[in-house]
């Protein structure tokens, strides 16, 4: 019979009363949630957002239906969103709340992580690093996952030190717990596995086959969804295979902006030079390297033959860089970290500025949506130049109430997708026939000569009556053109 081995005691630098303190954490909480509240409505809705709400209006039925045939990986968030948008709205600030609110629980959870291992400073200074990040700031406006996802992989792993820590079997079925959780919200958040069982090489066999069966437990809550995600690959189809752009861009967004680079570095390094606090269970540097790097190391090497990674997949590993940038801040005098610091969030502002911007978006719907609200009449209808876009409808959906989508045959609730199904060429043209003024919604990308599809409607268009361009506005991301029946 197996019993359960004795907690591990901790040290009284580690265990005192400072680290009891809640402000090792409510303080990064708070800078975090202020952070992100800071011009949370600023940005206008991109076209992954509009998926987000999209899904969200759909009834609990419909959701089902589509993520049965499409973004089951994002099923977990679609759900929740539905309550969210239903209770609160479908505004910037409204559907953006949530990852807010995960990003300051993810400073607050990094700061627990970092004074467990190595102390309250080291703590406060890592979940400050996490609640000041650009990167996290950029992820916190928006309504998608990605932040959310960030912060079950904080808590996750704070679990796993701690049933390092404790030995027991509650300990590590609540890890296992917030591994499943973490792994419904997004699949591919799961590499944090492979990064935590680095830190197993040193532990004896009880606590290593309690982690296995812990993760095992996971895996098996998870499978499920792995199984739809593999036949719904084609959704993610659009990813390039990564280029040293792709590493530049990581590097980038892990340290903050281009300027922190340096800073960063240099601190990582210092970090990796200090010693393992007495009696933890886990080295601070082992575990933030692993996190830092397995994850992404993994998703790109596996993009090399199937094309997976993009830098929003490996969000949930910024607090580790976090972690040990900390550990490299603490080694320093008081004096010069004070100093290093203040370096740090003066070389931050103007990425923190940046990203409340629409440049750090792919589109600028709310932009399109003023366009069509100041020149659209009842009667107009819209042609989208890529099917696959039709869902930035659902940013500002007063804009396209109006408009009568001729091109679309079947909506895309019923349809089980985000876009509907378009109708074939023959028909288009009839419809087009019985129109006055026309919308031709052209998304970046979507070229209007040549081939493909977005050249094809525009010629049906052309040659189904006798239109003339009558206006054209850009916004980021596309363009809009307004079609007339010639009198």
């Amino acid at each position: 019979m197996t019993v359960d081995a004795p907690p591990r005691p901790q040290s009284s630098s580690i265990a005192g009363p400072d680290v009891r303190s809640w402000g090792v954490l409510v303080i990064p909480g708070l800078t975090g949630l202020l952070a992100g509240l800071w011009g949370i409505g600023s940005p206008s809705f991109w076209r992954d957002e509009a998926a987000t709400l999209e899904v969200a209006r759909f009834s609990f039925h419909d959701t089902f239906n589509v993520l049965s045939h499409v973004d089951a990986v994002h099923g977990a968030y679609y759900l929740f969103m539905h309550v969210v948008v239903g209770c609160l709205g479908g505004s910037e600030a409204a559907t953006r709340l949530p990852s807010v609110l995960a990003a300051g629980a993810a400073a607050a959870g990094t700061a627990a992580l970092g004074r467990r291992l190595a102390g309250p400073l080291t703590g406060l200074a890592a979940g400050l690093i996490v609640a000041l990040s650009p990167t996290v700031t950029r992820y916190a406006q928006e309504a998608r996952s990605y932040a959310i996802v960030m912060a079950l992989a904080v808590l996750a792993t704070y679990l796993f030190v701690r049933a390092l820590d404790m030995r027991t079997r509650r300990a590590f079925a609540a890890y296992a717990i917030a591994l499943a959780a973490v792994g419904l919200v997004h699949g591919f958040a799961l590499l944090l596995l492979p990064a935590h069982a680095l830190v197993l090489w040193r532990q004896d066999r009880v606590i290593v086959r309690r982690w296995v069966v812990g993760a095992g437990a996971a895996l098996v809550v998870v499978a499920p969804l792995f199984a739809v995600d593999q036949t719904q690959s084609r959704a993610i189809s659009w990813i390039a295979a990564p280029t040293p752009a792709d590493l530049g861009h990581l590097v980038e967004s892990f340290a903050g902006s281009v300027w922190l680079i340096p800073p960063v570095l240099f601190l990582i390094g210092f970090g990796l030079w200090r010693r393992r606090s007495p009696n933890t269970p886990v080295d601070l540097r082992l575990l933030a390297v692993g996190w830092a790097l397995v994850p992404p190391l993994l998703l790109i090497g596996v993009s090399l033959i199937q094309p997976v990674y993009i830098f929003r997949y490996v969000l949930f590993c910024v607090p580790a860089l976090a972690l040990l940038v900390a550990a490299g801040l603490t080694r320093l005098p008081r004096w010069a970290a004070v100093m290093v610091g203040v370096l740090l969030v003066v070389l931050s502002i103007p990425q923190q500025v940046a990203v409340r911007g629409q440049a750090t978006r792919e589109d600028d719907l709310h932009r399109l949506a003023v366009i069509l609200r100041s020149h659209e009449r009842a009667a107009d209808a819209v042609v989208y130049c890529r099917g696959s876009y039709r869902h930035i409808a659902a940013a500002y959906p007063d804009a396209f109430t109006s408009l009568r989508d001729v091109g679309l045959r079947t909506p895309a609730a019923e349809a089980g997708n985000l876009n509907g199904v378009e109708v074939k060429y023959p028909e288009l043209s009839l419809r087009l026939k019985t129109i006055d003024r026309v919308w031709f919604i052209r998304s970046a990308g979507c070229a209007t000569s040549g081939t493909g599809d977005g050249a094809a409607k525009l010629r049906l268009l052309r040659q189904s009556g006798d239109f003339r361009l009558t206006g054209t506005w850009s916004y980021r991301g596309g363009d809009a053109y307004l079609y007339e029946r010639r009198a």
